[in-house]
């Protein structure tokens, strides 16, 4: 089916929203992932129910949905890791690296055991669903904390957080989806061979290929300093690679996640590794500049596209009064596992007592679980309601942290923080 004929207003009207969300965002606190997704429910499902058909319908974009779902996965793995300084977190923040693995943990066991038991779901789906819970979203973390009084570091925790858990998230989620994709939603028949064979395609050899596909990127790097196209050179490096990982049974994102992460801290591996000097000057911290000045832009499109793209696929009519239930369920037990993993965190750094509280109550989801939601579809496994859970998720997990903060403000005096 072809897309509507009006595709560049529409275009042009998402792109709109989402940079007046984004000025809006410093004034309101509300993500403009709320704005964008419901622009996408307005022209979409909301729309069919006073016309006769949608405004937008679904059909075109769901046949789109795998392509849109791997290049908004390849764009957010290249920003993940042009953010993430592998050498200042190991050196700086080893509480952020506790905490995230301890809440990474708690909220996948609670959730996985949550959708097992009550829900009835089969393991895989559970787990996956588990995964995708566990981790917030930079954006909107950054933003809300950033004018809260509370210690510099409770800020840093939480930030970092939300940037180690694309990595958490990413690298669970394929494995997972992998699994589901060649053993089916159930888990009986599963061995431990067949774990220990997808953990090897998914991660030794994308982290091969990642680590591969840097060092070309290195050295053909002189070949680009001249001109102002190094994010056009680094993304055609990403294509390629993530379909020759695909076709040799690797994955692909994270084998873009491990190359993503060595570019953008090229110029500190450089230097530890003792590389020549003329290779430091090519690559320098101007080259990663250049790429990160592109791929913001590139980012927010991306991320703006697939936030409507989410709402005018949305299904209504699968939203039953059990699945509001069960993300009624879902969000109380992941401000249970935040508070617990807090709670832990204060046996080695008890300096974070007064703050368990507004660390368990920020727990924003965002971009990286809806586009992991998206994977077993990708693969062709369809989970009934998956996709439908993952949205809700994100919308009124968001709509939690930022009355959270808001009350954390007022309880607090809200004044910007000096700390």
């Amino acid at each position: 089916m072809e897309m509507p004929v009006y595709q560049f207003i529409l275009i042009g009207f998402i792109i709109l929203i989402g940079f007046l969300g984004r000025l809006l965002f410093s004034k309101t606190r509300i993500p403009e992932a709320l704005f964008l997704v419901t622009l996408g429910l307005l022209i979409g499902p909301v729309s069919g129910l006073f016309y006769e058909s949608p405004l937008v319908p679904a059909e075109p974009f769901m046949a789109i949905a795998g392509f849109v779902t791997t290049i908004a996965l390849i764009i957010i793995l290249l920003d993940s890791g042009f953010d993430f300084d592998i050498f200042n977190i190991a050196r700086t923040f080893p509480k952020a690296v506790i905490f995230t693995i301890i809440t990474f943990f708690l909220t996948t066991v609670f959730v996985t055991a949550f959708m097992l038991y009550f829900a009835g779901w089969p393991l895989l789906p559970s787990l996956l669903l588990g995964v995708v819970s566990s981790g917030t979203t930079t954006v909107t973390v950054s933003h809300l904390v950033q004018n809260l009084r509370m210690r510099a570091d409770v800020k840093q925790l939480l930030v970092l957080e939300s940037v180690i858990n694309d990595i958490t998230i990413v690298t669970g989620g394929v494995i997972i989806a992998q699994l589901i994709a060649a053993k089916g939603t159930s888990a009986v028949g599963i061995s431990a061979a067949d774990i220990a064979s997808t953990l090897f395609g998914s991660v030794l050899i994308a982290a091969a290929a990642g680590a591969i596909f840097f060092y070309i990127w290195l050295r053909t790097l002189d070949f680009t300093k001249e001109s102002q196209l190094k994010f056009a050179y680094t993304l055609a490096l990403l294509l390629i690679m993530y379909d020759l990982i695909g076709f040799l049974k690797g994955s692909g994102a994270i084998a873009v996640l491990i190359f993503s992460l060595l570019v953008g801290n090229s110029h500190r591996i450089m230097k530890r590794i003792g590389m020549e000097e003329h290779v430091l000057k090519t690559l320098s911290q101007s080259a990663v500049k250049s790429i990160k000045q592109v791929l913001g832009d590139v980012a927010f499109f991306v991320k703006a596209f697939f936030f409507v793209f989410l709402g005018i696929i949305f299904s209504p009519s699968a939203v039953t009064q059990g699945i509001l239930v069960v993300i009624s369920g879902i969000i109380l037990l992941i401000i249970l596992g935040r508070y617990l993993s807090a709670k832990l965190l204060l046996l080695k750094y008890p300096e974070f007592s007064a703050y368990s509280r507004i660390i368990a109550i920020m727990l924003p989801r965002g971009f990286v679980a809806t586009v992991v939601a998206f994977l077993p579809a990708e693969l062709g496994v369809e989970v009934p309601g998956f996709t439908e859970i993952v949205l809700l998720m994100v919308l009124l997990t968001n709509v939690v942290a930022i009355f959270g903060a808001a009350a954390y403000a007022r309880a607090h005096s809200f004044a910007p923080s000096r700390g």
